[in-house]
């Protein structure tokens, strides 16, 4: 809205209760006053909304009186923990199998945690059997890895990863879920390095820089790391909820006599 008249208009239907930053006890206490609306809220002293309803109610008063005082963040705050994860559409006894969807779940929360220009200190792989299949062995198993640098390469999340899956698998087991998670989640421009540490982190960098950009203009999965593979994961979609507004096979249709 540009003309004021339009604005009025809209302030002058607007319950009073209903202005964000306005809860109950604010509204119980300006319809005392007579206060309804939002315009009627405009219209009172500066002073009085500063003393009873303190710096934040004056705040609310301005802006709807056309003067921006309220900052608006539009960056979504960065994640703590970062996972990826699927059930398989039929069990994995085969630990190449396992072992190619764990780096591609990898591959993914690498590209994640680099996008939010983060790095973190844990990784966790885990392998679990279906509960709900009767008469078979059950096994849960999970690793952490924790670095002594933190890192945002997906090639030293990778190794690492693989190294941890070896570690959990176990000969003789179907199972039916894998996943990835990283935690300890620092900014990258805090980094702490180790003078024990042997990895060249510059060119480590440098190298995930281009794979991200390559894949972003290229298209994703352009360029991988090779135990990821090129092919998607299939995973158990039976109880996938059905995309009503991004497929048209999906779109609702209703029936009229």
């Amino acid at each position: 809205m540009r003309r004021p008249e339009d604005i009025e208009k809209v302030l002058r239907k607007t319950p009073v209760g209903d202005v964000w930053g306005i809860g109950g006890e604010y509204k119980e206490l300006l319809l005392r006053q007579g206060v309804k609306t939002a315009y009627d809220f405009t219209q009172l002293p500066p002073g009085w909304v500063r003393k009873r309803m303190t710096v934040e109610g004056l705040r609310t008063w301005k802006e709807l009186r056309g003067e921006p005082c309220i900052e608006i963040v539009v960056q979504n705050p960065k994640k703590k923990q970062i996972c990826n994860s699927c059930s398989f559409p039929s069990e994995v006894s085969d630990l190449e199998e396992l072992h190619t969807a764990v780096a591609t779940f990898t591959t993914t929360v690498a590209e994640k945690l680099r996008k939010q220009k983060s790095v973190c200190g844990e990784l966790v792989v885990f392998i679990h059997t279906n509960y709900f299949k009767e008469n078979a062995p059950v096994s849960y198993e999970s690793l952490i890895v924790r670095f002594s640098v933190r890192t945002d390469s997906t090639l030293e999340l990778v190794a690492a990863a693989t190294d941890a899956l070896k570690a959990i698998f176990r000969k003789g087991f179907a199972y039916k879920k894998a996943g990835v998670i990283l935690s300890d989640i620092a900014p990258k421009a805090g980094v702490q390095t180790s003078i024990f540490d042997t990895l060249d982190r510059g060119k480590h960098s440098r190298l995930m820089e281009a794979l991200d950009r390559i894949n972003e203009t290229q298209g994703r999965r352009t360029v991988v790391v090779a135990s990821r593979g090129f092919d998607p994961i299939k995973m158990d979609r039976q109880h996938l909820s059905r995309g009503f507004t991004t497929d048209l096979d999906d779109i609702i249709r209703v029936k009229t006599e």
